[in-house]
């Protein structure tokens, strides 16, 4: 036979099926939706009815799909959208399913969840998503009920077209109820005048009472502290709530970190983690000693350190009346951190990094000195902080709390600031700089493009605040910093630019202007989990290693190398262990 009767001994017939069966806090359910659902695969759309002003709702129909093989295509797109009435539609949430998986096995109803990102929280979510960077979504998006199934049919002449028909009632997967019990004691390593901590599953959320910070903590509520939720502060009510027995059903148990600065300022969620309700224990009467839990950064905000958080936390399948307080006390310690030498620090444009580390735990911080323009400093110190820790008074245990170490870039931007204020042929340069970011702001509103908008004042700064800086050369802040009139320059133009657009809600310009505080940026941060205690009795060898930092926009990008090493040990053996330097 020719090539035409071997293609067609190939191809096969199939009527794709494919029912969601339930929609469930669409978009957190927090809004109020005009949804429907559609189904794309083999160039083909369906869409089912819209119904109106719900994020929760049964369905009732199934898409029926006729598919003939071979084909490329295997990827089955389903989408939930919200109808507009006076906008083009949008989309809550989607997902994708496999054709060559369920032609090999049918999908029973499973439930498929969905995280992302508040818009109260982000503003512009397709602008934090456009960088291209890795980013862990934080937010409950809601969960569909879906089945899906392959039927082989005869021939070509016994497909049907292409429909939404009415589909079948089925049972939803088995569940059980759980407790979630959950009791805070520290928060340590965020910025704040107040904390709390709010444990969610899905819509249904508990939290602490609020905690004050520490008077043993630097009084300045915009650098990192600790919090002790004294007494029942730190006990979070049960939350309860209905399970899917299969472990890929589940939802994620989330625990957020929420501060504030001053009594009149408003909480903000500053970090998070999300946890598998498999890889929780369960309760079984004990009081078990609490352990870290190291939130994650929030995609949103710069340079805020999410901080850790120490708690214990347990599931129960029945109800718990009475739980009891672990039997713990704080106990002095000493941390020695060694800080050697970095490689292949990130830098953005020519200016090389002028890179400085810092180092803390439990409250405690401890700074190296700046090594002026180099992408490889070599530090060679030893940083030593007096801690206090957890002790377990059952086991003997010590909890250590996590190493923060971050690497800072001396980007002189306040240098810049003072040497415009201060030398007098500056004073125009800044006048001028100030007008080009007014005009920009009103040619915006006329209708001109951003990014042109934006070039002509980078411009218009660098010019300008290059001509004050380097007419002040020999002042001794930019000297000390190891910064020249250009480099200078550059950043400051660069954060005349990020000023424009984030006027605009440019939710990237937003960030790259809080990366810069105080005059230095971070470039890369590592968070060490160290728990090896040193004793008289005992020998430890110390051990230098290189570890990972992780910078960038979403602080998840590969920034360079460090090699620490680390001692921990009782206050009281101090003079036993001589530092190794």
């Amino acid at each position: 036979g020719g090539p035409g009767q071997k293609t067609d001994a190939l191809r096969r017939c199939y009527h794709l099926f494919v029912q969601v069966h339930r929609a469930e806090h669409l978009g957190g359910g927090l809004e109020q939706f005009n949804p429907y659902v559609s189904v794309e695969f083999n160039g083909f759309r369906l869409d089912s009815p819209p119904a109106r002003d719900t994020h929760t709702l049964t369905f009732d129909d199934c898409f029926r799909i006729p598919v003939v093989t071979p084909i490329l295509a295997d990827s089955i797109v389903v989408r939930v959208w919200d109808k507009g009435k006076w906008r083009a539609d949008q989309i809550i949430v989607q997902g994708r399913l496999s054709f060559s998986l369920l032609r090999m096995q049918s999908l029973q109803p499973k439930w498929f969840n969905f995280y992302g990102f508040s818009a109260k929280e982000v503003g512009d979510v397709q602008g934090l998503l456009s960088t291209g960077q890795e980013v862990e979504p934080n937010f409950y998006n809601g969960r569909l009920l879906i089945s899906a199934r392959v039927n082989k049919v005869k021939d070509e002449a016994s497909l049907h077209a292409p429909s939404v028909i009415r589909g079948q009632a089925q049972e939803e997967p088995p569940a059980s109820v759980h407790h979630f019990l959950v009791d805070v004691f520290q928060v340590s390593g965020c910025p704040g005048s107040e904390v709390y901590i709010e444990l969610s599953i899905g819509k249904k959320a508990k939290k602490t009472k609020t905690a004050s910070r520490n008077k043993d903590s630097t009084a300045n509520p915009n650098v990192p502290g600790r919090f002790t939720f004294q007494d029942q502060k730190g006990r979070i009510p049960p939350l309860t709530a209905i399970v899917p027995s299969s472990a890929d059903d589940q939802l994620d148990v989330m625990v957020s970190l929420y501060n504030r600065t001053s009594a009149s300022s408003d909480f903000t969620r500053i970090g998070f983690i999300r946890k598998k309700i498999a890889d929780i224990r369960e309760w079984k009467g004990d009081r078990n000693s609490p352990g870290w839990l190291n939130m994650r950064p929030m995609a949103n905000l710069s340079n805020v350190p999410p901080g850790s958080v120490l708690v214990t936390f347990a599931k129960s399948y029945d109800v718990v009346l009475e739980r009891g307080a672990p039997n713990v006390k704080a106990m002095d310690f000493h941390l020695r951190c060694y800080i050697s030498q970095a490689r292949n620090l990130a830098s953005e444009g020519i200016a090389l990094p002028s890179a400085s580390c810092e180092v803390s735990c439990a409250g405690e911080f401890a700074q190296t000195e700046t090594i002026p323009n180099t992408q490889n400093p070599f530090w060679s110190e030893c940083l030593k902080s007096d801690i206090e820790l957890q002790c377990s008074l059952d086991n003997l245990r010590v909890y250590p709390e996590p190493v923060s170490l971050v690497v800072y870039d001396e980007v002189g931007l306040d240098s810049a600031q003072d040497l415009v204020q201060d030398a007098a042929v500056a004073s125009k340069a800044a006048s001028n700089t100030a007008a080009a970011v007014g005009a920009g702001l009103a040619a915006l509103q006329k209708g001109g493009k951003i990014q042109d908008v934006a070039a002509q004042i980078t411009a218009t700064a660098k010019r300008q605040i290059g001509d004050a800086v380097a007419s002040a050369q020999d002042d001794s802040e930019v000297k000390k910093k190891g910064k020249d009139a250009t480099a200078v320059a550059s950043n400051y133009a660069s954060f005349a630019k990020d000023a424009v657009l984030a006027a605009t809600g440019d939710v990237i310009a937003q960030k790259r202007r809080g990366q810069v505080v105080g005059g230095r940026k971070a470039i890369g941060h590592a968070l060490v989990a160290f728990s090896k205690l040193r004793h008289p009795h005992t020998e430890t060898k110390l051990r230098m290693v290189w570890m990972n930092l992780k910078g960038g926009l979403m602080g998840t990008s590969d920034a360079g190398d460090i090699m620490v090493g680390f001692e921990l040990m009782r206050k009281k053996y101090v003079k036993d262990f001589p530092v190794k330097l």
